[in-house]
């Protein structure tokens, strides 16, 4: 067997490689950062989705997947780390890991893992080079999230260079509405600070934000007015979607409403904004914090 037939073994494997880690970083009292599994899974994706992969490659560029990791199995050693370049220590911790952890148990997995290993480290095949874009794909879609959750910020220099690392037609397409979604964030980080005024029917939300505006020069967004406003206009799908609920006395769709205050949020000048009518409930905050 020299690559695997079936992807339930990686997958096996890829667990018990995380449980490892996991283990270890308890032991070491050290918080574990970001889970890796999401992103591995969403470069297994990828490789099974990518149309310029024929069928027997992509249970070994899956695998490929396995080896991008293996040498954050364990704990690092920050004295080696230190003391050998990154390359080196990235290979001395994949060779501990083959051997000591995975070799005794399925050493056929461990040798086709070991071979895909140097296959990847040399770069020189069509795969090889086409995961390399893949992983770097998921680093964009990874530093997106980070600033998109307001974890990080990043330059523009610096999301132009991630993305130029992606050459493949069908990465890039996929990169550049990522690129797109990037840049609404962006606009919407320069929107100012955002605080929502609550109260109930006849409470003079109205009112306050209108003299909070003329004070601080703060701009009134409200939601009742943008569903108002989307619901008259005969040529928006979304209109149609309103008056439809609206016949139907259902609820208007929370997805709905927080699209239409990302869109006026992105046209806001950077004083800062008051939103009356939004969030109905938490459910309603947290998806606005997860969305802006």
């Amino acid at each position: 067997m020299s690559y695997l037939t079936v992807p339930l073994p990686f997958r096996e494997a890829r667990y018990m490689a995380e449980h490892i880690r996991e283990v270890t970083l308890r032991r070491h009292q050290v918080p574990p950062p970001e889970l890796l599994q999401a992103h591995t899974d969403l470069m297994v994706r990828i490789c099974y989705l990518h149309p310029d992969v024929e069928d027997r490659d992509v249970n070994k560029l899956v695998m490929m997947c396995m080896i991008h990791d293996l040498n954050q199995s364990r704990h690092p050693d920050h004295t080696l780390i230190l003391l050998l370049d990154q390359r080196e220590w990235e290979e001395r911790e994949t060779i501990f890991y083959i051997e000591t952890r995975l070799k005794p148990s399925n050493p056929a997995l461990a040798q086709a893992l070991f071979n895909l290993w140097k296959e990847y480290g040399a770069n020189e095949t069509f795969l090889a080079k086409l995961f390399r874009e893949i992983r770097d794909l998921v680093r964009f879609h990874r530093a997106f999230m980070h600033e998109k959750r307001a974890q990080r910020i990043y330059s523009y220099h610096y999301i132009e260079c991630l993305r130029l690392c992606i050459g493949s037609e069908w990465l890039q397409v996929i990169a550049d509405s990522i690129l797109d979604s990037w840049i609404v964030v962006k606009e919407i980080q320069n929107a100012g600070p955002i605080y929502f005024v609550f109260g109930g029917p006849g409470s003079g939300k109205t009112f306050v934000c209108e003299r909070l505006s003329a004070t601080h020069g703060l701009e009134h967004i409200s939601l009742a007015a943008l569903i108002e406003e989307e619901a008259n206009d005969p040529s928006s799908a979304r209109g149609i979607t309103i008056n439809t609920n609206r016949s139907r006395g259902r609820p208007i769709p929370m997805d709905l409403s927080i699209s239409l205050l990302k869109e006026r949020l992105r046209q806001a000048d950077g004083s800062g904004i008051l939103i009356d009518g939004f969030p109905a409930s938490m459910d309603e905050l947290r998806e606005f914090e997860k969305e802006v």
